[in-house]
């Protein structure tokens, strides 16, 4: 750092200003190294090599090592497997631009590891290529397995492990953990390659994967379900260790079902101060399932930091006691109702459509929804671009008086395929629509995951007595998550 002061006239110190510098290490090149006192000596596979002492701490972290222990050090021996040219592995120090044989390389390896030298990573073709989702985990374990060898070579008894040299690998896996542990159908195995393989590397270097600021995930019981499958690979004695990730989980938007998984394999003795406070998040959550907003921290970790966890972005789509201002509503002011298919068992006849009930409570009598008279009639709700979890919905009903053919008895399903439903509310003999225009708020008894399909299915007669399914509009609360 150099400082720049100004004086004024009467030499007073007016302004002190500050810069950055440092001195340029290409400098080193005008020095002409080949005239120094040849004081120490290599001996490689028996011969001997003559050098100087400045260019051998150079080319040896353990050498100098060595010097800073006993200066008087003057020869260090070393034997390879691979045989080469000791003096051209010297010559590295005029740092000018070479090309190698492969023969030659695998003799610097060597070297390298033997003389504690970490530019191997320059020579070893594993690190030539960008960092992908495939190789990300191999060049961690290569790195180790180095430094495993650097460690026996120089004897060290410091059982501490400097990461940094990993850091740029733990950096992409965090930002591309998405990619590695979920999977499209057809990459199924290879994921699962990668999954199992990135497990391997150990839970602390898992951790510094989870802790980094770049995490993306695709929600978060992906992470979850990871976490799981860790804890199925180790054994018994580890246990303990590897619950401390689940310190890492956002428990307030874990599924229901990954609630009720964590509920039953979790043993209270590991809970610690990390864990019971991500769980105190889901408790704030309202019995229906809505998202309370976020506070700016959560277990000391600042949201801002970590605002694009989600590669899928969900959006909220509250209840405000109001009659209007649900899914569709907002459907309606951000795109159009081309993100919504409607269809149903069947229609009176051609003027209705199913699509007319999501006409946000239209004043209009004329605007109502009629299947023909059977039982079991549906109408069905299909999300295009986005799924959607739901909390609470409401019911308009038409303008036809009291007993006149409004819903009484239905049920609320919901579906990720339309193979699979799932019930999440039910009404029988239900007073609260039986009239002309009544609006009537309804929570989901069950809670539900993002879903593709929602559908509206009567189960018995209505309040005239017969099967037409009948009704003004429907509105959807809960919250959207957006697949584009």
């Amino acid at each position: 750092m150099i400082k720049y002061i100004m004086f004024d006239k009467e030499s007073k110190i007016i302004d002190e200003k500050t810069i950055d510098f440092v001195f340029n290490v290409q400098s080193i090149k005008n020095i002409p190294l080949n005239k120094f006192t040849k004081d120490f000596t290599f001996v490689v596979n028996g011969q001997k090599h003559e050098t100087s002492r400045f260019i051998a701490d150079l080319l040896s972290p353990k050498v100098a090592q060595f010097h800073f222990i006993d200066e008087s050090i003057h020869e260090y021996h070393l034997k390879t497997e691979q045989q080469g040219d000791f003096e051209q592995f010297i010559k590295l120090v005029n740092f000018e631009h070479n090309f190698y044989s492969e023969t030659e390389m695998i003799f610097f390896y060597e070297l390298f590891i033997e003389l504690g030298n970490d530019k191997y990573f320059n020579l070893n073709p594993n690190f030539f290529e960008p960092i992908t989702i495939n190789n990300a985990v191999s060049r961690i374990q290569n790195k180790f397995l180095f430094y495993s060898k650097l460690s026996k070579s120089t004897k060290s008894t410091n059982s501490s492990v400097d990461f940094r040299f990993i850091q740029n690998e733990i950096s992409f896996i965090s930002t591309h953990f998405y990619e590695i542990i979920n999977h499209e159908e057809q990459e199924k195995e290879e994921t699962e390659r990668r999954k199992y393989n990135l497990i391997s590397l150990g839970i602390d270097i898992i951790e510094m994967i989870l802790q980094n600021k770049n995490l993306r995930l695709y929600d978060e019981d992906s992470l979850f379900n990871f976490i799981l499958l860790n804890l199925e690979s180790i054994d018994e004695f580890s246990l303990s260790k590897s619950i401390k990730l689940f310190e890492y989980v956002r428990f307030e938007n874990l599924s229901h079902e990954s609630i009720e998984k964590f509920i039953s394999i979790f043993d209270i003795e590991y809970l610690n101060k990390k864990i019971w406070l991500s769980i105190c998040q889901r408790l704030l959550l309202t019995p229906n399932q809505e998202y309370l907003p976020r506070k700016d921290k959560v277990n000391d970790i600042d949201i801002d930091q970590n605002g694009n966890r989600y590669i899928l972005k969900t959006i909220p789509i509250p209840f405000k006691n109001t009659f209007n201002e649900g899914l569709f509503h907002y459907l309606c002011q951000k795109y159009d109702f081309d993100h919504v298919e409607v269809t149903s068992s069947s229609v009176y006849s051609s003027h209705i459509q199913p699509k007319d009930t999501v006409f946000l409570f239209s004043d209009n009598d004329n605007v109502r929804f009629r299947s023909v008279n059977a039982p079991n009639e549906w109408i069905c709700y299909q999300f295009e671009d986005f799924l959607f979890k739901l909390a609470k919905y409401q019911i308009r009903t038409f303008d036809g008086g009291q007993n006149c053919g409004h819903l009484k008895n239905w049920v609320l399903e919901a579906s990720k395929d339309e193979q699979l439903w799932q019930e999440i509310d039910r009404q029988t003999n239900c007073s609260l629509l039986n009239g002309p225009k009544k609006c009537s708020t309804f929570c989901t008894q069950s809670p539900t995951d993002f879903v593709k399909f929602i559908r509206l299915r009567q189960i018995d007669q209505n309040w005239c007595g017969n099967n037409y399914l009948l009704f003004n509009s429907i509105e959807f609360y809960g919250e959207l998550l957006e697949l584009k």
